[in-house]
C-alpha cells in the first residue's frame, strides 16, 4: 500500500510557543565554525541538541571569508548581512528574528527548531569564501604559499588545543574506567570541566 504525501508533511500551522526557542544556534555553538567536536562535550553549556550545534564548514574557508573582503569588501559585507541576519534568526533564545519570520511569512510556522538557520548562513558563508579564494588565487605565487603556511600553522595551534583537551579527557575516562564503583568522579569531572 502507498503511502499519501500528506501524510509526512504538516498541513497546518503550529502555535508559536516557547518551545520554539528550543534548540538554537546559540552563540555558544559559534564555537563549532571552528572546533566541530567541541558541541559534544558538554550538552548544559551549549544548550541545545547536539545534532542542531554545529556548525563547521572548515577552518580553511573562514580564512578564505576574511580573504574576501581584500578583493571587494562592498560587495563581501552585501553577502554578509544574510550571514548575520541567518546567525541571529538561528539564535531565537537572544533575538527575536525567529518569532518575527513566524509571524510574518509564510511557512515559518511549520517547523520548531531554529537553528535550520545555520545552513543559510553557512551556505553565505562558502559563497563569500569562493570570493576570498578567487582574491587568493589572483595573488603571487609567495603570497600563497606564505597564506598557506599561516593556515596550517594555525590549524597546528588549534589541533594543539584541543589535543590537550582531548588528553585531559581521556585521562579522566581511564580514571572513571578503572573506579566504575567508585562515583566520586562527577560528570563535569570526567568532561574536564573541573
Amino acid at each position: 500500500m502507498l503511502a499519501n504525501f500528506s501524510d509526512f508533511v504538516r498541513s497546518e500551522a503550529l502555535a508559536y510557543n516557547e518551545t520554539f526557542t528550543h534548540n538554537s544556534f546559540n552563540i555558544q555553538s559559534w564555537w563549532s565554525f571552528l572546533a566541530p567536536l567541541s558541541t559534544v562535550t558538554d550538552k548544559e553549556f551549549f544548550d541545545s541538541d547536539i545534532s542542531l550545534i554545529n556548525g563547521f564548514i572548515g577552518v580553511s574557508t573562514l580564512a578564505m571569508i576574511v580573504l574576501a573582503f581584500f578583493k571587494d569588501w562592498k560587495k563581501s559585507a552585501l553577502i554578509l548581512v544574510p550571514i548575520i541576519f541567518f546567525l541571529l534568526a538561528a539564535d531565537a533564545q537572544h533575538f527575536p528574528i525567529r518569532k518575527w519570520l513566524f509571524h510574518f511569512l509564510p511557512g515559518m510556522a511549520h517547523f520548531k527548531h531554529p537553528s535550520i538557520f545555520r545552513l543559510y548562513a553557512m551556505f553565505f558563508m562558502i559563497l563569500l569564501s569562493a570570493r576570498g579564494a578567487e582574491f587568493l588565487l589572483s595573488q603571487s605565487w609567495k603570497f600563497q604559499r606564505v597564506f598557506c603556511f599561516a593556515i596550517a600553522m594555525g590549524m597546528m595551534l588549534l589541533a594543539a588545543f584541543h589535543f590537550e583537551k582531548i588528553s585531559h579527557f581521556r585521562v579522566l575516562f581511564n580514571q572513571f574506567l578503572d573506579h566504575s564503583e567508585d562515583t566520586s568522579l562527577t560528570r563535569g569531572q570526567l568532561i574536564g570541566l573541573q
